[in-house]
């Protein structure tokens, strides 16, 4: 079991490079006045890093991971952070097929993209609808997703005809790409728009935007907002693509994934690999940080009297 102490930094070691310093390309840029002190600026840069990066949330560092697994496809690869109990090893299973499948179709953007897959122990409730939460994408950059012991248990998704850990996995991955333009063109596609005012939902979240053709959406959570309703169509178009509408098939297939000359593609073998409890270690960001300043320019305000 690892020792939280030993693995998750409270503070890093920031160093400031100027113009003519070495690494001053790659810095990190952080806006200040001219008159902010290295300490703020550099407090500030701590709170951009721990909002990217997982490892460095104070939720996280309390936690102990039970297991570390590597997933490996050729020489990329991913890992599980487990923090609840050891997964059977059907759980494993479903959870690599779900990653398979994902990254033969959308021609390895798994791999690179989503660098870690987060177990948590606690059970969040899923505010949209009121039940327990199956998984979430952490926030920041979409480098980690977070699976919640709901999702493990062995019980049918919310698409028909799909295990519920492996629909979950896939949906939270998709929603590394329902975002932008991808998400823009959807509504305008598919008929969403904006609700002139918010209607709360079961959960006591509240929905803004509305499907003009509900049944075209492959499940009720998928009516939620057209990102929801994206992931839940990628898990049908992925793993049963009779129960999804249509249109929204031939658009995933056509703009998402992959064309059907190439899906065929020989891909490498994807393996498993458990890491004993001396190998298990977080991901580290080098230090010391290099950053640069950019400085920020006063608020001028006119004087309208």
């Amino acid at each position: 079991m690892l020792e939280a102490p030993e693995n998750f930094p409270k503070k890093l070691f920031f160093e400031e490079v100027t113009e003519n310093d070495p690494g001053f390309a790659d810095a990190i840029s952080v806006s200040a006045y001219p008159e902010d002190s290295s300490e703020k600026v550099e407090e500030e840069l701590q709170g951009m890093l721990e909002n990217k990066h997982w490892f460095l949330k104070e939720y996280w560092q309390k936690k102990k991971p039970q297991e570390v697994i590597e997933i490996h496809c050729g020489e990329k690869s991913m890992e599980i952070f487990n923090f609840g109990k050891d997964l059977l090893d059907w759980q494993i299973e479903e959870i690599t097929n779900a990653i398979k499948v994902y990254n033969i179709k959308m021609n390895d953007i798994v791999f690179g993209k989503v660098r870690q897959i987060l177990i948590n122990d606690d059970q969040w409730v899923n505010l949209r609808t009121g039940k327990p939460m199956n998984g979430i994408g952490e926030r920041g950059t979409g480098e980690a997703i977070v699976l919640f012991p709901s999702a493990l248990e062995q019980k049918d998704h919310r698409v028909p005809n799909v295990s519920n850990l492996e629909g979950t996995v896939i949906h939270e991955l998709s929603h590394t790409i329902a975002d932008g333009a991808l998400t823009d063109e959807w509504r305008k596609i598919f008929g969403w728009t904006k609700l002139e005012k918010p209607e709360k939902l079961v959960g006591g979240y509240y929905q803004f935007e509305k499907s003009a053709d509900t049944k075209r959406c492959i499940t009720d959570y998928a009516e939620t907002a057209a990102d929801e309703d994206i992931c839940e169509s990628m898990v049908g178009a992925l793993l049963n693509p009779n129960a999804l509408d249509k249109e929204k098939l031939e658009y995933i297939r056509g703009k998402i994934l992959l064309q059907q000359e190439n899906s065929d593609k020989e891909k490498p073998f994807i393996s498993v690999i458990k890491k004993k409890e001396s190998e298990m270690t977080f991901p580290k960001i080098q230090e010391p940080v290099k950053y640069k300043r950019v400085i920020r320019k006063p608020v001028k305000f006119k004087n309208i009297l």
